[in-house]
């Protein structure tokens, strides 16, 4: 292995052109740059390795060129984001020729996902707790999550947070992530300066900013606002999803979502299954009336898929201000016993563009006294999906073919199978 290894590595960094289809000469290689390298040379041939225990058969020593094309290929996806911008097509395809001391190889990339459109930032905002209870100080935890989902880096020039009708306490000191200054507060804003900005790396790279403040109300809901200024791009805004509950007194209840899957490929319809999972903490028995789950309208309700304490589909409508379908079942009467987890499962199904979505699930019990259409309890955001970059790569050279699937995240390249024949 280590043989064939040090003729791929010889092969691959050896001189040569790379040509793109229009003329480019784009990378060649970066023969100039990894050729006599070390540093650059045995982090990719560590690479390599991995990727020839995945899914690799026995192959005669004739593919090494074939296995060096397929490696261009995934240096290119990972590291080329002009090549990635430039396939066309349905789906989106690229072929070029690689020169090796073996001879030309072919080599075919095509997408099994296309990717988000321009300037396809998102942003989420959570606070935890999010129920405490009323006139007694809490320190609550802020989260503000970025995703980049575009095929390009982009730069955080400046975040805000913006509580409504209600004056939380800034911790000083505690600002972490994206910077580590205390905000200005400024009409009614908390709002940070990043200077000189902070890098977002392209396919679904994530940046954060926490912060904590004292938390001290009457009972009530209470929502935030934030938002974030992306250079060259402008103001993009987080849905008000940090949302706290204020109860006079504590809740008995708790409440879990899961999805499966968590993870898929981006572009490709897919079906989810929803789990929500209630359970009576307390003492004395309860009365569950309504369960509701706000996601992504990106995914549809499979009529007929509810199962557990209800057979019905449920109401659904939209939230304007989070822009996410809600769901929602009367399940009254549904006994809660003590310690007895109750369930209700449904799918949602659709294909989502590259990047992680949340849900957020409520339910209310009979016997809460505030207003009806407000939850006992909350998950806040939760249960996320991830959706990745699918790609194939196709690599021909005196004979031998190489094929393989691998997936682009904000974390790199992950090879799903490597095949020769």
């Amino acid at each position: 292995m280590l043989t064939t290894l040090t003729s791929l590595a010889h092969r691959l960094f050896s001189p040569g052109t790379a040509r793109a289809q229009g003329g480019s000469a784009i990378l060649a290689l970066a023969v100039a740059g990894l050729i006599g390298t070390t540093l650059l040379a045995l982090p990719f041939l560590a690479r390599a390795t991995n990727d020839f225990q995945v899914g690799a058969s026995t192959a005669p020593s004739v593919c090494n060129p074939a296995d060096a094309a397929a490696e261009h290929g995934l240096w290119r996806i990972e590291n080329d984001s002009v090549f990635l911008a430039s396939m066309t097509g349905t789906p989106p395809t690229a072929i070029y020729t690689l020169s090796l001391t073996a001879g030309d190889a072919t080599v075919t990339v095509f997408s099994e996902s296309v990717a988000a459109e321009a300037e396809g930032i998102s942003a989420f905002l959570t606070v935890t707790p999010n129920s405490i209870i009323e006139n007694t100080p809490t320190t609550v935890s802020y989260t503000l999550l970025v995703i980049n989902n575009d095929n390009e880096a982009h730069v955080i020039t400046r975040a805000e947070a913006d509580p409504r009708a209600h004056s939380p306490a800034f911790l000083t000191g505690t600002t972490t992530g994206m910077t580590t200054a205390d905000p200005i507060f400024t009409a009614g804003r908390w709002r940070w300066f990043l200077a000189p900005g902070v890098m977002i790396a392209p396919f679904g790279g994530q940046v954060t900013l926490e912060w904590q403040a004292t938390f001290d109300e009457g009972a009530g809901n209470y929502w935030t606002g934030a938002s974030i200024r992306v250079e060259n791009v402008g103001s993009v805004s987080a849905p008000m999803s940090a949302a706290i509950r204020v109860d006079d007194a504590t809740s008995d209840v708790d409440i879990v979502t899961s999805v499966t899957p968590s993870q898929v490929s981006a572009g490709s319809p897919e079906t989810f299954t929803y789990t929500l999972t209630a359970t009576n903490n307390g003492v004395d028995t309860l009365t569950a009336e309504w369960f509701e789950h706000a996601v992504s309208r990106d995914l549809d309700y499979d009529p007929g898929s509810t199962s557990g304490i209800s057979a019905a589909d449920p109401q659904i409508s939209h939230d304007v201000i989070n822009d996410r379908s809600v769901h929602r079942w009367g399940v009254n009467p549904t006994t809660m016993l003590p310690g007895v987890p109750i369930t209700l499962s449904f799918t949602l199904s659709g294909a989502l563009l590259p990047g992680t979505i949340f849900a957020v699930t409520s339910m209310r019990t009979v016997e809460d006294t505030g207003p009806s259409n407000q939850p006992t309890v909350n998950t806040g955001e939760t249960a996320p999906i991830t959706a990745v970059r699918a790609f194939h790569i196709n690599a021909t050279i005196n004979g031998c073919t190489v094929d393989i699937d691998a997936t682009l995240g904000s974390t790199g390249i992950e090879v799903i199978s490597w095949v020769k024949s």
